[in-house]
């Protein structure tokens, strides 16, 4: 069995998988407010011993967030951990634990479960985003994913969005992630209330329909670049944002307002990933088998 890390800028997902993607275990670490890498490993690494002095893990497997080289594990560029990059859990935790780890940045893992077992499922070019804490990507070619030299190909996050102050953008990340819709809501109302929370406060609070829509036209505005660069024949959105069907159908129309302009209609279509939020955990468990020894 893998035990399974999804690594995220709020929260880590852990589970006990087996080798047909069955969780034979889950749990939920939440952290309060934004972590730094040095106390996530030290929380990660205490449930880590606990877990393998009661079960028989034969890998540990990792999505992550980052630019991700899953060979060497390092890991280059910003996300939501302080410090991310300056950890190595492949290095560090394959002598410690004594078990192979294997890592890969989250969206990739997104793209890989749905690859072989959900959505992008025999389709030719899928453009996967992923929306958490800030925002994720992969890229589907020809059915397969497409890292690039560097490994930074489908890292949409980075990408300029909008100019505020003097030569000053906000990413993609910055403008359509979780954290800044509550961030905006936030400076609005003076209120603290979670993602979702403020969606089910759209159709009868203004102000929650404004960030909304703020972060639907930018989402609406990525996919519409991405699609005259990639032309794919699928969008999918995965992430805990992936549940919400308010937030699929508004892309959509939003979507197809964007294309009206220019006397278009899209020719892709825009889902969820078949497995939501936990598309990044299947493919995480799958990393081993992808890179590796095959689990029990």
């Amino acid at each position: 069995m893998n035990l399974v890390l999804d690594i995220g800028g709020m929260s880590t997902k852990i589970a006990i998988c087996d080798n047909n993607n069955k969780f034979i275990y889950r749990h939920n670490f939440s952290y309060p407010n934004l972590i730094s890498i040095d106390v996530l490993v030290r929380e990660l690494e205490q449930r880590i011993f606990d877990i393998i002095l009661t079960n028989k893990i034969d890998n540990i497997c990792i999505s992550s967030p980052g630019n991700v080289n899953p060979v060497s594990g390092e890991i280059k560029g910003l996300s939501a951990i302080q410090g991310l990059e300056t950890f190595n859990f492949k290095l560090t935790w394959e002598p410690k634990f004594k078990l192979p780890v294997f890592i890969d940045n989250d969206a990739n893992c997104a793209a890989i479960a749905e690859l072989e077992y959900g959505n992008a499922k025999n389709e030719k070019n899928v453009v996967v985003i992923v929306i958490g804490t800030g925002v994720g990507g992969s890229l589907i070619i020809d059915g397969k994913i497409h890292r690039g030299n560097h490994f930074f190909a489908g890292e949409y996050g980075y990408l300029l969005n909008t100019k505020y102050g003097n030569d000053r953008y906000l990413n993609v990340s910055q403008s359509i992630g979780i954290a800044n819709l509550i961030q905006s809501f936030k400076k609005r109302t003076n209120k603290e209330v979670n993602g979702e929370q403020i969606y089910d406060l759209y159709n009868t609070d203004n102000d929650a329909k404004t960030v909304v829509e703020e972060m639907i036209h930018n989402t609406s505005k990525l996919i519409y670049n991405l699609s005259f660069i990639i032309d794919p024949d699928l969008i999918l959105i995965g992430g805990a944002i992936s549940k919400n069907i308010l937030f699929i159908n508004l892309v959509n129309k939003e979507l197809k307002t964007l294309y009206k302009k220019i006397g278009l209609e899209p020719q892709f279509l825009i889902k969820s990933c078949k497995y939501y939020n936990d598309s990044n955990l299947i493919g995480a468990n799958m990393l081993s088998s992808l890179f590796g020894v095959k689990v029990d």
